[in-house]
């Protein structure tokens, strides 16, 4: 009897060990969906700190790895590119916004010390390319999924001190002319 509780232990033990919450994954990527990565912009607590990572391997990009601690990099044969920066970062997502059959990383990112905002950068990292949606003291703008969907969250800036009535409005992300805009949805 004793000896089973004891290979249970031991089997519980190296069970728990093997789990890693920043554990490589392997996805393949549809064109049509939204992979979120992590979202943490409803959180109340960030989890960031020194032990933060978070690591993913898209089929896509079969020679990169995203890394996620204080920033958002991409690792291609031990080189680093910074994709995206932040204090915090707040989520990320997949997702193929110029129709070129490979995903953009599409963040929501806080940013500033004193006068907080929120924006968006969305990186195109097959073609080299950034984009950022950010009207800096007048609008915070927030990414959300939902249904296979990525959506736009555009508040007044200063929504949270509870200063302002003025409702949020939702909209989608598109690139046009080589910027990143916002396109509020509109009901029918």
């Amino acid at each position: 009897m004793n000896y089973r509780i004891l290979i249970l232990i031991i089997s519980l033990c190296c069970l728990v060990a093997s789990c890693d919450k920043n554990k490589q994954v392997q996805d393949s990527f549809d064109n049509s969906k939204v992979y979120q990565w992590a979202d943490y912009s409803d959180a109340e607590e960030f989890p960031f700190n020194e032990d933060f990572e978070l690591k993913i391997k898209l089929d896509v990009f079969p020679d990169t790895e995203f890394i996620w601690t204080d920033r958002i990099s991409a690792y291609t044969d031990g080189k680093e590119s910074v994709l995206v920066e932040g204090t915090p970062v707040l989520n990320a997502f997949f997702t193929d916004l110029n129709n070129d059959g490979f995903p953009e990383l599409c963040s929501s990112v806080m940013f500033g010390y004193g006068m907080c905002d929120e924006h968006i950068i969305v990186c195109d990292y097959r073609n080299g390319q950034n984009y950022c949606l950010w009207d800096r003291g007048e609008y915070d703008y927030t990414l959300f999924s939902e249904n296979d969907e990525l959506y736009v969250k555009k508040s007044p800036y200063g929504w949270w001190l509870e200063e302002s009535s003025e409702p949020y409005e939702t909209g989608r992300l598109a690139i046009e002319n080589s910027l990143l805009i916002f396109e509020e949805q509109t009901t029918e």
